[in-house]
């Protein structure tokens, strides 16, 4: 009820920049989603440090964040998220881009900047070789699975809150 993709250094970020590609719209997110239901990562959803990456949504405010940490040092997703919440009516494209050398982290909604966030990088590599997730969370009290069928359209949008998703990851 979820995809796992199995790790290679083809998805771990190590030193580089990267970018996601994400187009949907969010159905009804609640508590029992958690604090930020991932849309697709690597990274054991424990502490702000851990080593790994995600993408995930921040649902107090509805909006799309980012979790990028090699173990000691990087940024969590209370502090790295788009400014406008996703829509709940309309399809959207979004691209998050983290650009490692100008240590920035881009969000685009429908092409244009939503905003550009200066997060504290990591200080080493991320190369976690744990699987990767699409529509899971990882352990600690979050961890729960997200439906990805199309037959399980309706407990997608009321378990996740994405109505439709594709995604690319592309490593610079």
């Amino acid at each position: 009820d979820y995809l796992t993709i199995t790790n290679s250094v083809s998805l771990q970020p190590l030193t580089n920049s990267w970018s996601l590609f994400f187009v949907g719209k969010l159905g009804t997110l609640s508590a029992a989603n958690g604090d930020f239901p991932q849309i697709i990562g690597s990274r054991p959803w424990n502490a702000g440090a851990d080593k790994g990456w995600a993408f995930c949504i921040y649902r107090i405010i509805s909006a799309i964040s980012v979790h990028f940490a090699d173990g000691t040092t990087g940024f969590d997703a209370p502090v790295c998220y788009a400014n406008t919440a996703l829509s709940t009516t309309t399809l959207q494209l979004w691209q998050i881009d983290i650009d490692v050398v100008n240590k920035k982290v881009n969000f685009y909604k429908n092409g244009s900047l939503d905003v550009s966030r200066t997060p504290t990088f990591p200080s080493s590599t991320i190369n976690q070789t744990n699987p990767i997730y699409i529509g899971r969370e990882i352990q600690g009290a979050n961890s729960r699975k997200f439906p990805r069928s199309e037959e399980h359209t309706s407990e997608l949008q009321s378990r996740f809150g994405i109505s439709y998703a594709v995604f690319c990851l592309k490593k610079k």
